[in-house]
Order: structure tokens, then sequence, then C-alpha cells
């Protein structure tokens, strides 16, 4: 009796396993948790890497690569756009970009992250996937991403800032962790001035709450504020 017992013990613990494990793995985040991910995972702690590329006749050309940091309202953003090098931080109310050709580092104030984000708007993840609202949120399965299992979504927006200005047809694919944590966000659009123009952007995004940003160095004879 005390065997039969045991066995049926093992049994529920064995069905108690793989029921967690089908909550976790093979059902999806709820949908209603994209919008939250999509507002809340571009103004975490973290890393990111930022890529875009434009495709026209076949033919592929890098828009811009690039890696970065954000720490609170701090930035630090390096790679290349349209082939040329850059270096940028946002600390502190003030841009410091690297002149690549002078060697020297020049200042710049800006009052809040949004200005700093307007005159580098192409260079900030978050700026390409600002939106009014979403149409339709379609789940297209399980993947993976950075090494960790995804759900992924399919997103209609109507989209605001520099990608609505210039393209139309505008489609986010976002990755998800179980917890509903944004993992990647890829945007999908067509040239409004040209159809036979498409865009890729792709961002991976890792959270950390450790990185600190500091300063360069930067001459005062190199500070660009009008008001100095």
């Amino acid at each position: 009796m005390k065997k039969k017992k045991y066995f049926i013990i093992a049994g529920i613990i064995v069905l108690l396993v793989i029921v967690a494990v089908i909550l976790i793995f093979a059902i999806p985040p709820n949908a209603k948790k994209v919008p939250q991910a999509l507002s809340e995972g571009f103004a975490e702690n973290g890393r990111f890497e930022f890529s875009c590329m434009v495709e026209t006749g076949g033919e592929g050309r890098e828009y811009f690569w690039l890696i970065g940091e954000s720490s609170g309202e701090s930035r630090h953003i390096e790679g290349r756009v349209l082939g040329s090098q850059v270096d940028l931080y946002y600390v502190d109310g003030q841009i410091y970009r690297y002149d690549m050709i002078a060697e020297e580092w020049y200042c710049y104030s800006a009052e809040n992250l949004a200005e700093a984000a307007e005159l580098y708007a192409e260079l900030e993840p978050a700026a390409a996937f600002t939106y009014e609202s979403l149409i339709e949120i379609e789940y297209l399965g399980r993947g993976s991403a950075a090494g960790r299992t995804c759900y992924n979504f399919s997103v209609i927006p109507v989209a605001t800032g520099w990608v609505a200005e210039f393209f139309t047809d505008i489609e986010y694919i976002v990755s998800l962790s179980r917890g509903g944590d944004l993992l990647t966000a890829e945007l999908i659009a067509t040239l409004k001035d040209d159809p036979q123009t498409t865009m890729r952007a792709f961002v991976i995004l890792e959270e950390d709450n450790n990185i600190q940003i500091e300063a360069p160095p930067c001459n005062d004879a190199n500070n660009n504020n009008p008001a100095s």
C-alpha cells in the first residue's frame, strides 16, 4: 500500500511539473502586455544594439549601426551613421560629441533628454518606435532572442515622429519574455516617396541597472553653448 501511495504522489508531482512547464513556455504572454512593453522597454536602464538598413531595387545600404547604454537620463551612443563614425554622450543636460577629425570632444547644452533626442532622433531607439495608438496585435509564435525564449508579436501602429513623417505601411515585430519584458523590436516600413524603398530597423535590448555613465573630458574652449 505504501508503494502505491508513493507512486500516486510521484505521479501528481510529475503532472504538476508538466502543467507548470506548459504554463511557462507554451502559453504566450497576453497581447495586452505589448503596449506596456513598448512604452517601458526603451526607458529601462541597460544596453542596446540598434541597426537600420534601407533597401532599394534589391540593393541594401546601411543607414546606421549603433551600440548604446542608458542610466536614468544619461546616454552614451557610438557607431556608424551613413558610414561616418559617431560617439555621443548625454550627461547632466549636456551633449558631448567626439569630432573624429579634430580628435576632440565638443559640448552642447540641452535642457532635457527630449531636446537631445530631437537633435539625434534617428539614434535613439525609442524615437523610432513612437506611436499614437496600436491598431492590431497578432501573436506569431515562440522563438529565441538574445539567448532567451521569447514570444513574438506583429504590431500595426499609428506611428508618430520621424518614422511616420517619411514612411508608410509601418509594422513592428516585437519579442517579449515570458514576464512581458521587451527583448527585441524590429521596424519594417516603406518610403512614402518611393514604394520600392523599404527600411528595416532592429534593436536588441539588455536590462542592466548597474551601468554608470560619466561625461568625457571637454575643454571649455570647445563648449558650443550659444549662451556661453
